[in-house]
């Protein structure tokens, strides 16, 4: 099952659910403005898939409510014994950015 997830300015997630495994792309405009973005996007997320992978391949923008929710998706598949697989393509500058605030390699950690 495919399905697309619309949150406000965010282009889109693109969710894939098969055999107890989830796959998450995220592309687009990832700005995350809301606690109710963040609610929706849960909810869809973690509904205890035995494998969940979560890929960021192209974008336009992310904000740093985006990189906190990566790291909270991961640490809740850990908790809840989920595998996680990530595979997150980081433009120059922002991964710049991210070394810079020490986040880089918590999310490489995952």
């Amino acid at each position: 099952e495919r399905r697309r997830l619309a949150c406000s300015n965010m282009e889109n997630i693109a969710l894939k659910e098969q055999n107890k495994e989830l796959n998450i792309e995220f592309s687009g405009t990832i700005d995350i403005t809301s606690d109710n973005d963040l609610s929706k996007i849960t909810k869809a997320i973690l509904k205890s898939p035995k494998v969940m992978r979560l890929r960021l391949l192209e974008y336009d923008h992310v904000d740093l409510t985006f990189i906190q929710l990566v790291i909270s998706l991961c640490k809740t598949a850990q908790q809840n014994d989920i595998v996680i697989d990530t595979d997150l393509r980081f433009k120059e500058e922002d991964q710049k950015m991210l070394i810079q605030l020490n986040l880089l390699p918590i999310l490489n950690a995952q």
